[in-house]
């Protein structure tokens, strides 16, 4: 199989570090942006851009054992999770199209890759998981 961009397995590490305190930071941005004394706006873009740096760096990651096995299990998720991708950009394409008003706005770039990577995330970690068994 032909080498691809994986992480060392430190990074996983952090990563799961840094979505609980991530997730934390963008639930209670309202509070903590007051305290602070720094804009709402700009606490919850910092906190959803590390977020979705987080799930970047798990996605690409290795295991603590990587086998052929399991590179082929990730490789074949990714592809899942892009097939899914292009799912939700038509979904939300054709809910513009319904509800049409003269103006199209789209799902943002974030949402949609933040959806991608929690779903690819979830089918990696679940068919890991089950292997395993």
């Amino acid at each position: 199989m032909q080498k691809t961009l994986q992480f060392p397995y430190a990074i996983k590490i952090i990563s799961l570090v840094l979505i609980p305190v991530t997730l934390a930071l963008i639930i209670f941005s309202e509070n903590l942006a007051t305290y602070f004394k720094v804009e709402n706006e700009l606490l919850s873009w910092i906190s959803k851009t590390f977020f979705f740096l987080a799930l970047v760096l798990l996605s690409l990651s290795k295991e603590k054992n990587e086998s052929e096995e399991l590179k082929l299990i990730r490789h074949r998720y990714a592809s899942q999770a892009l097939m899914f991708g292009v799912f939700l950009i038509f979904y939300h394409l054709i809910l513009e199209f319904i509800s049409w008003d003269g103006s199209v706005e789209l799902e943002s770039g974030y949402n949609i890759m933040t959806a991608l990577l929690l779903f690819y995330l979830f089918l990696f970690h679940f068919r890991r998981r089950n292997n395993k068994k």
